[in-house]
């Protein structure tokens, strides 16, 4: 019943104010009549006065004419006939704006007020940073300019200021006022004091939830570094601890290759199962790639396509191979890695070193490089047997497989941690990447080579994938 009555209250409230409002125009209506006519009069007056007063000039000129007086009479005749034809003009009265500007202006206004409109104060809306009161004052003089009085002018304005005040605020603080019981009712002191204290903690609220926010980031990062330096400390606990085992590993290797059957009468020492199985597992240990296998299946997938590809490139040394080449005699394997070597123009004796059939472990030494050599015994398109020599001294031969040969100079890089040749980078990082598919994000074993794939071997494995395709 409060409510109903208080609608009824705030209904006669804007019939009274409407009534006012139009009682105002009326009168100002009748003002500005009354002002106009007296205007209107007193402007007759003045012109009268400024006609009698140039008839009398007309006259004492008439009666005593001058050269000069002439020149006078001719241009009031003029400015007479300008008068006459302005006075017949319809945009044209005869009196000036200048004199009456302001006040002409300001009796439109208040004949003419602009229409308020509640809804431009209603826009404002309260900021972050923005101090509660500073914004009530603003509001306030808002609704003065647009309403054309104070918001506290009636009860009935009050209301509804109040209103809109609550509105401007932010929506968790018009939850909170919502629980106030007659909140709409209260003095305005008191519902000002209400809407401060309700602003302020929502605040108070949202910036202790930031501060948590962040002490929560906070820990979580901590919590996010603790655990990349465990992983990084634990990453690097197990690279060296594999470091050591592939050196124990490669002790064993070379001692196996040594001990397991020494040269007699200043051969090459002879070639077990057992050693093959240790190269080849080891090198499966550290890259997951059962090398040997792996390297057989590359190349007889691809032995056709490299074949054709490199018949139609026109490189010298490539050609040089190739008229050499006996498709039935020669040596899948060895033609392969002499024409890649021969395309990346690197020294045929950086990976193969071909030898005297007859000659002895003891005589290869003294030419054979520091770095993992494969010895072919022969001719290389055709070898008869193969050794491999590691740190100036053959450890291993004489075997008739040549990919075998090839796979165990291969995997010697890896079991002894070493740089590739630089004389057969290019060559070895072919078939490290194409054959083996081992393509590390990280690191390179070449010793020259700065980013992480060399230029050419790109270019090549490319252009081989192009013409595989163009040839389906």
């Amino acid at each position: 019943m409060r409510v109903e009555e208080l609608r009824g209250d705030l209904k006669e409230e804007q019939k009274r104010a409407e009534q006012r409002i139009r009682g105002l125009q009326y009168e100002k209506e009748e003002t500005t009549a009354a002002i106009c006519k007296g205007l209107e009069k007193r402007l007759q007056e003045q012109e009268e006065k400024i006609a009698k007063a140039s008839e009398r000039v007309k006259q004492e000129k008439r009666a005593n004419p001058t050269m000069r007086d002439k020149r006078d009479e001719a241009k009031w005749k003029l400015l007479q006939d300008r008068r006459r034809k302005e006075a017949n003009d319809s945009r044209a009265d005869g009196i000036t704006f200048g004199p009456f500007r302001n006040r002409l202006w300001d009796q439109l206004r208040e004949a003419y007020p602009t229409k308020p409109d509640p809804g431009k104060v209603e826009k404002l809306k309260l900021d972050e940073e923005e101090g509660v009161a500073q914004f009530i004052l603003k509001l306030q003089e808002s609704w003065r300019e647009e309403m054309g009085a104070s918001w506290d002018e009636t009860p009935a304005s009050m209301t509804l200021f109040k209103l809109m005040l609550k509105r401007a605020l932010p929506a968790e603080v018009q939850d909170q006022l919502e629980t106030v019981v007659g909140l709409n009712t209260m003095p305005w002191a008191t519902f000002e004091a209400n809407v401060i204290h309700y602003t302020e903690l929502q605040r108070k609220k949202k910036r202790e939830a930031k501060k948590a926010e962040e002490n929560l980031l906070v820990q979580l990062h901590k919590a996010q570094l603790g655990e990349l330096m465990r992983n990084k400390q634990e990453s690097h606990d197990k690279k060296k601890e594999d470091k050591e085992y592939t050196r124990q590993a490669a002790v064993m290797v070379a001692s196996a290759a040594v001990q397991v059957a020494p040269p007699q009468d200043g051969g090459a020492p002879q070639v077990s199962s057992s050693m093959f199985t240790g190269i080849f597992s080891h090198f499966t240990l550290l890259t997951d790639v059962p090398i040997l296998m792996k390297l057989r299946e590359a190349l007889d997938k691809n032995y056709n396509t490299i074949l054709k590809f490199f018949q139609e490139v026109n490189y010298q040394g490539v050609k040089d191979v190739l008229t050499t080449f006996e498709p039935e005699a020669s040596d899948k394997t060895a033609i392969i890695l002499l024409l890649l070597m021969a395309y990346f123009n690197e020294p045929k004796d950086s990976i193969v070193l071909d030898v005297d059939p007859c000659a002895t472990a003891t005589d290869i030494e003294r030419t054979v490089p520091s770095t993992p050599c494969l010895i072919v015994q022969g001719d290389k398109l055709k070898p008869r047997a193969w050794m491999l020599s590691l740190e100036g001294q053959v450890v291993m031969g004489s075997h008739p497989d040549f990919t075998t040969g090839l796979a165990g100079t291969f995997a010697s890089y890896y079991n002894f941690n070493l740089k590739y040749a630089d004389s057969g980078s290019c060559t070895l990082e072919f078939i490290q990447r194409r054959f083996l598919g081992i393509n590390s994000e990280t690191g390179t074993k070449s010793k020259k080579q700065k980013g992480l794939i060399n230029q050419q071997v790109c270019t090549l494995i490319r252009k081989l994938i192009d013409f595989e395709w163009m040839s389906v």
